[in-house]
């Protein structure tokens, strides 16, 4: 079985939250190619999520393409004292997985998993939520479903008035 992604190459590398900032025009950059357009995945949420939170130890992933077309997937880690990986986002975000690419979503599962196969010792766990199937390759993996109640508002409050019925 090949395991490895020929497309990406997978790297991480520590981070504080000052740092971060560093990150933010190719946070930006690949926002506007992301396969998933959740607000939890967006530089602003995870800067807040930071900035409030204050996280020790974090961790920025890369899958970077192979053939020099630039980053396909970034990932925002927050890292435990006993090496458990979160996506970072806590209890706070319903969605904690990294922002990829569109088309690159497979090739960023097997490049992470690849990577955690062969750095045994730098990881004990992975928490995410809300990824896509091809996650089911990274080590140890256990895909569950979970629903996450959402509440649509309209986008003003004359509209809001606008969809109610006059019986109301």
């Amino acid at each position: 079985v090949d395991r490895t992604s020929p497309a990406l190459k997978f790297e991480t590398a520590p981070i504080d939250v000052g740092g971060f900032a560093e990150c933010e025009d190719e946070w930006r950059r690949l926002e506007k190619e992301a396969a998933n357009d959740s607000v939890y995945a967006t530089y602003d949420w995870l800067r807040a999520w930071a900035d409030v939170c204050q996280p020790r130890r974090l961790q920025i992933m890369r899958a970077v393409r192979r053939d020099g077309g630039g980053t396909a997937a970034l990932g925002l880690l927050d890292i435990d004292r006993i090496r458990g990986w979160r996506f970072a986002g806590g209890w706070l975000t319903p969605r904690c997985a990294p922002l990829c690419v569109r088309g690159y979503e497979d090739d960023m599962w097997k490049a992470l998993a690849e990577w955690l196969r062969t750095h045994r010792r730098a990881w004990s766990m992975l928490d995410a939520y809300e990824v896509a199937p091809a996650a089911a390759a990274v080590p140890r993996a256990y895909l569950s479903a979970r629903t996450v109640p959402r509440l649509a508002v309209p986008d003003s409050f004359d509209a809001c008035l606008a969809s109610l019925s006059s019986r109301r």
